[in-house]
C-alpha cells in the first residue's frame, strides 16, 4: 500500500499531472494520427486524476476512490510513512523541586582519604 500512499500524496498528484500532460503532448502533437489520439487520451486519465484528487485504481485494492480517503487509509496502515514534520509547540520547562540539605551534602565532593583536619566548631 506504500504505492497508494505516494500516489495520494502531493508529490504523487504532481507526478500524475505531469506524466499525463507529457503523454497528451506526445500523443496529440508529436505523434498525431490515430495512435497519437489514443496515447493522448490515455494521458488524460492520470492528468485528470491528479487534478481532481482521485485514485482510479485504488478501489481494486479495497481503498476509497477519492484521494483524501486513500491518504487516511494508508496513514492507518503505514504511520511511519507520514511525511509531515510535527508542528512545533511552545513548551514550559518542568519545574524542578528546590534542592534539600541532603541533596546539597551529596553534591559536595568527599574529602581526600587520610584528611583528618576538621574545621573548628564555633
Amino acid at each position: 500500500m506504500a504505492f497508494f500512499h505516494f500516489i495520494a500524496s502531493g508529490a504523487g498528484r504532481w507526478t500524475r499531472v505531469l506524466a499525463g500532460a507529457v503523454l497528451m503532448v506526445i500523443g496529440w502533437w508529436a505523434i498525431g494520427g490515430a495512435l497519437g489520439l489514443v496515447i493522448g487520451a490515455v494521458g488524460l486519465v492520470p492528468f485528470l486524476a491528479g487534478v481532481l484528487d482521485v485514485c482510479v485504481f485504488a478501489p481494486l485494492w479495497g481503498l476509497p476512490f477519492n484521494g483524501e480517503g486513500v491518504r487516511q487509509a494508508t496513514r492507518r496502515q503505514h504511520p511511519e510513512a507520514e511525511t509531515r514534520a510535527p508542528t512545533p509547540t511552545a513548551t514550559v520547562p518542568d519545574e524542578q523541586p528546590a534542592p534539600s540539605e541532603s541533596d546539597e551534602a551529596a553534591a559536595r565532593p568527599a574529602p581526600p582519604e587520610g584528611d583528618t583536619h576538621r574545621p573548628a566548631a564555633h
